[in-house]
C-alpha cells in the first residue's frame, strides 16, 4: 500500500485501463505522473517533444493497443497539429492525454488552460476534482475514446497534489489490452475534408455528448440546500468551500457539458459562482447556456472580476464575494498590482557560472544582443548576467538572434542541448537557409536540467558524454563553423573567453557547443 497526490495517481489510472504504452515530456507537475508511471511500467517513454510524443500514441492507438500521453500544459501547444487532425480522422484504440496544469505558473513561464485548445480542437475534457476522481475517470475517458474514435483530455490541475489517496501496488500492471477498434477507413479515406469534419460534427459530437451525460454523478443533499447563491465549481476547487456551507456542483465532465442536470442546478439559484483554474472555461459555456434556454440565473466569476483573472483563489476572497451577493451589496471587482519578481539566486553550477560570466563580459564589451531560451539559459536575463533581452519559449533564441539578424543586429543565441533537440533545430535549418550572420552557443550536458536534471536522448546515447552525436545533428543542418568545447569548474576562463571571441568573427551560422563536466 502508498499513498499518492492527485498527479501522481493519473499513474494508476493508466494501468487500471491497461495501456500497451505511455510516452511524456518533462515539465512541471507532469514529471511527477511520468516517473510514478516509469517505477512501474516498462513501456513508458520520456520523448524528444509532445508532438512526437503524440503521434507515437497514434501508433501504438492504429494498431487498437490503448495509449497515453503525459504532459504539462504548455505541450499542448506542441501537439496541436497532430491532435486535431486525429479528432475527424479518428483512432483505434484508446487514446487519453493527462495534461498537467500548472496553477500560478510555480514552475512554467505562462499560466494556460488545456481544456481551452481541447474544445477548439472538438476534444472531449474530464476535470476531476481529487485522486480518487482522477483514477476512476481515466479508465471512462478510454472508453469514450474508443467508443467515439477521438482522442480525449483528462486535465489534472496542480492543486491536486494536494489531494490523495492510498493505493495498493500488488497487480496494478496487467496485460495490454488489444480492442477491436481500428481507424474507419470509410471516414478517413473516403470522404473529403470538410466531409470529415462534417461528420464529426453530425455524427461523433451527439455521441460524445451522451457519454458525458452519462458520466456526470447524481447531485448530492449538499447541492439542494436552498438560497440565492450556488456554486459551480472543477479541477479541486471545491476544496475551498469546505469552511462555507454552499450548495455545489463539481463538474468532472467539462467539454461538453453534462447540460440537462446542470440547468436543474441552474434554475434554483439567483446567483451561480463559477470557481475554476485558471481561465474562465466554465464560466463561458455556462453564460451561454442560460442564454440559449432564457434563464435568469446571474453566472458570475472571474468574467465580472469577481474573482481574480488568474492564479490560485483563496478562501477570502470567495467567502467575500459570497456574503456580498447573500446581502446583495455591491462588490468591487478584485483588482491586485501585477506581482514583482522575486531575486532569482544566479546559477550555481560551476561549469555553467564560468560560461556566463565570461558570455555576460565579452556581449556587453563586443554590443552583441542575446536571445534564450526558457531553461537554464533564463539565468542570463537577470543579475548578475543581465544581458539576455528575450526568453520567448523553449527552443526559440536560434530564430529570434535570426530575425534580429535579418535587421542588421549583431545577434546571439543561447540554447540548451534539450530546448535544441526539442524545437530549436529547426531554426537551425531555417538560419543556415537564409545565409544570415546568426552565432549560437549550446550548452551541451545531457540533461534537462530546469525540470529536475532528467537524462535526455542525447544522454542516453552517449554514455561518456562525448559531444560526436551533437555534431552530426549540427552539421547535418548545414552548418559549417561547428567547434566542441568541453569546461569543466577548472577550465580557466580565458580559455573560455578565447571561444567566444572566436565565434563572434564567424560570418554565416556559427555554432559552439560548450559541453559540460563536473
Amino acid at each position: 500500500m502508498g499513498q499518492y497526490n492527485g498527479v501522481e495517481i493519473a499513474a494508476f489510472g493508466l494501468l487500471d485501463a491497461q495501456i500497451h504504452s505511455a510516452f511524456g515530456v518533462y515539465g512541471y507537475p507532469a514529471n511527477e505522473a511520468g516517473e510514478c508511471l516509469s517505477h512501474r511500467f516498462d513501456h513508458f517513454h520520456w520523448s524528444v517533444n509532445e508532438k512526437v510524443s503524440f503521434e507515437l500514441a497514434l501508433g501504438v492507438s492504429a494498431a487498437g493497443y490503448r495509449a497515453g500521453v503525459i504532459i504539462k500544459q504548455a505541450g499542448m501547444n506542441i501537439l496541436y497539429d497532430p491532435l486535431v487532425n486525429a479528432v475527424v480522422h479518428g483512432i483505434g484504440g484508446g487514446l487519453v492525454i493527462l495534461s498537467m496544469d500548472d496553477i500560478g505558473c510555480t514552475k512554467s513561464t505562462v499560466e494556460q488552460d488545456s481544456r481551452q485548445l481541447a474544445q477548439v480542437a472538438g476534444v472531449p475534457v474530464f476535470d476531476p476534482s481529487s485522486a480518487r476522481e482522477v483514477r476512476d475517470t481515466i479508465p471512462y475517458a478510454f472508453t469514450l475514446s474508443e467508443t467515439c474514435s477521438v482522442p480525449v483530455l483528462v486535465r489534472i490541475s496542480s492543486r491536486l497534489r494536494s489531494s490523495s489517496m492510498t493505493c495498493r501496488e500488488e497487480g496494478s500492471v496487467k496485460k495490454p489490452l488489444q480492442t477491436e477498434h481500428r481507424v474507419n477507413k470509410k471516414i478517413a479515406s473516403h470522404l473529403s475534408k470538410i466531409g470529415r469534419m462534417q461528420y464529426y460534427t453530425e455524427k461523433k459530437l451527439p455521441h460524445i455528448r451522451s457519454y458525458m451525460e452519462a458520466f456526470y454523478g447524481e447531485p448530492t443533499m449538499d447541492e439542494l440546500t436552498e438560497g440565492n447563491v450556488g456554486v459551480i465549481t472543477c479541477g479541486g476547487c471545491c476544496e475551498l468551500l469546505q469552511e462555507l456551507a454552499l450548495p455545489y456542483q463539481s463538474l468532472t465532465a467539462s467539454w461538453p457539458l453534462p447540460e440537462k442536470k446542470i440547468l436543474s442546478f441552474l434554475k434554483r439559484y439567483e446567483n451561480i459562482l463559477v470557481i475554476e483554474e485558471p481561465n474562465n472555461f466554465l464560466e463561458n459555456q455556462l453564460c451561454a447556456l442560460v442564454h440559449r434556454y432564457a434563464i435568469g440565473t446571474r453566472i458570475l466569476g472571474r468574467n465580472h472580476g469577481m474573482l481574480p483573472s488568474n492564479g490560485f483563489h483563496s478562501v477570502e476572497r470567495i467567502r467575500l464575494v459570497v456574503e456580498g451577493l447573500q446581502q446583495q451589496e455591491v462588490i468591487l471587482p478584485h483588482q491586485r498590482e501585477p506581482a514583482i519578481r522575486g531575486k532569482k539566486p544566479p546559477e550555481t553550477y560551476p561549469p555553467l557560472v564560468h560560461i556566463y560570466q565570461e558570455l555576460s563580459q565579452v556581449t556587453k564589451e563586443k554590443d552583441v544582443r542575446v536571445a534564450v531560451d526558457v531553461g537554464s539559459s533564463m539565468s542570463l536575463m537577470h543579475p548578475p548576467y543581465d544581458i539576455a533581452e528575450w526568453g520567448y519559449c523553449l527552443g526559440s533564441p536560434i530564430s529570434v538572434a535570426t530575425g534580429l539578424a535579418r535587421c542588421g543586429e549583431r545577434a546571439m543565441a543561447v540554447i540548451g542541448d534539450y530546448a535544441f533537440i526539442h524545437s530549436g533545430i529547426q531554426s537551425l535549418m531555417e538560419a543556415v537557409d537564409q545565409q544570415q550572420d546568426v552565432m549560437v552557443i549550446i550548452i551541451h550536458d545531457g540533461i534537462s536540467r530546469r525540470t529536475g536534471g532528467q537524462p535526455h536522448l542525447l544522454r542516453a546515447r552517449e554514455t561518456n558524454l562525448t559531444p560526436s552525436s551533437m555534431e552530426l545533428f549540427i552539421r547535418a543542418c548545414g552548418v559549417t563553423h561547428v567547434e566542441i568545447d568541453s569546461v569543466t569548474a577548472k577550465t580557466p576562463l580565458a580559455t573560455i573567453r578565447e571561444k567566444m571571441i572566436t565565434l563572434l568573427k564567424k560570418k554565416g551560422v556559427a555554432v559552439t557547443v560548450f559541453t559540460l563536466f563536473e
